[in-house]
């Protein structure tokens, strides 16, 4: 079988029954990492209708998987591609035979060969002749008799066939023709790029204190999204993991963060009696921790890029803009509205009965409490 490689800089066959002329010739074959070892070089007559192409200086590798025609001295011969027709052709347009594609790889088609009786130009490296001045010389064209094998460590298979595991590796062998695992190594493969892919971040395992009362601590993060109705960037959120009460509030400037969190701080005092003995912070450098420090608040901040360690604020977070784009998709809304669709959310959740609260809503929770009873919320 041919292809015509547009890549290769020489024509290479890997059966020695097509050679019309044959010299001894050692070298090394580079395809990508892989070597192949030169044996021979010589002529070689490739036929297609009543044409046949002399290729000369074609190199003999025996284990090369593909006989080549170089496509750069195929042009010297006056032999183009047209790849929108498939088809080898002459340099007045006239076809030649047929190719195909479908393997990633231009194969040529011998047996559906298009006759012509156009002569090509002769080239010193690259020549064609009419079958009938070369009967004498032809040759059947025959795959090579000995399938190519690729040999390599199961190591060097394990990087060609894209990291699969070592028990992939050792039964290569047994289900894949022309594959030879050649050394097996006595431990697991070691393989950086592996242990990179597969590398996992360290997250801390320290308890968090979640307290006994409703909002005696209070998880607050930011919640970012695209630009809203009425310049809203941002929502501020903020969680009890006692009641599971969330309190949000969209703000259209970091610089109202404070503000913000602020403002729930004074929410739960005046509306429950309740006063926050601690924080948990997302790391956001807007938020001035010494000003809670002052109100008599633990502060407890995240590292930088470890939301993890704020995992109450980080979860109810993500189900709220959860909540909301299935909202908006099922209202058919415009992405805009979606302050008021994580309002919304905010509100619903709050009502909704929980399995962690033995199917009461956060709402009910956190009423039943409270020690003094307001007379609404």
């Amino acid at each position: 079988m041919w292809a015509y490689d547009s890549a290769a800089d020489t024509h290479v066959c890997n059966d020695r029954s097509q050679f019309v002329t044959f010299s001894s010739h050692q070298g090394d074959l580079l395809v990508g990492d892989t070597k192949s070892s030169i044996e021979g070089i010589g002529l070689v007559y490739l036929s297609f209708g009543d044409t046949t192409f002399d290729l000369y200086e074609t190199l003999y590798v025996p284990r090369f998987h593909l006989n080549i025609l170089s496509a750069k001295r195929a042009r010297k011969g006056g032999v183009y591609h047209n790849q929108r027709l498939n088809q080898l052709k002459r340099e007045d347009g006239t076809p030649i035979c047929s190719t195909s594609d479908e393997t990633g790889i231009t194969l040529i088609q011998r047996e559906q060969s298009m006759p012509t009786t156009l002569p090509l130009y002769p080239q010193k490296s690259f020549n064609t002749t009419s079958i009938q001045q070369q009967q004498d010389k032809s040759i059947v064209l025959l795959s090579s008799t000995k399938p190519s094998s690729t040999k390599g460590t199961d190591n060097l298979w394990h990087q060609r066939l894209g990291h699969p595991s070592l028990d992939t590796v050792k039964h290569l062998e047994s289900a894949s023709t022309g594959v030879v695992v050649d050394h097996f190594s006595a431990e697991k493969i070691t393989c950086e790029p592996c242990l990179l892919s597969k590398a996992k971040r360290q997250i801390s395992r320290r308890p968090i204190h979640i307290g006994d009362q409703a909002f005696e601590t209070l998880h607050w993060d930011l919640i970012h999204l695209s630009p809203g109705i009425n310049k809203i960037h941002y929502a501020s959120h903020a969680y009890c993991p006692v009641t599971k009460y969330h309190l949000l509030t969209n703000i259209g400037r970091k610089n109202q963060i404070q503000l913000s969190l602020q403002q729930m701080i004074d929410f739960t005092r005046i509306q429950f009696n309740i006063r926050i003995k601690r924080i948990h912070l997302d790391g956001d450098r807007s938020i001035d921790a010494d000003k809670l420090r002052n109100q008599g608040i633990e502060v407890i901040v995240s590292p930088p890029y470890q939301p993890e360690q704020n995992p109450f604020a980080e979860r109810s977070g993500g189900i709220i803009v959860s909540r909301a784009r299935a909202m908006i998709i099922q209202a058919a809304l415009p992405e805009h509205l979606w302050p008021e669709a994580v309002q919304t959310a905010v509100y619903l959740i709050n009502r909704t009965p929980n399995k962690q609260l033995d199917w009461k809503s956060p709402y009910q929770a956190l009423y039943d409490s409270l020690d003094q009873k307001p007379g609404y919320m």
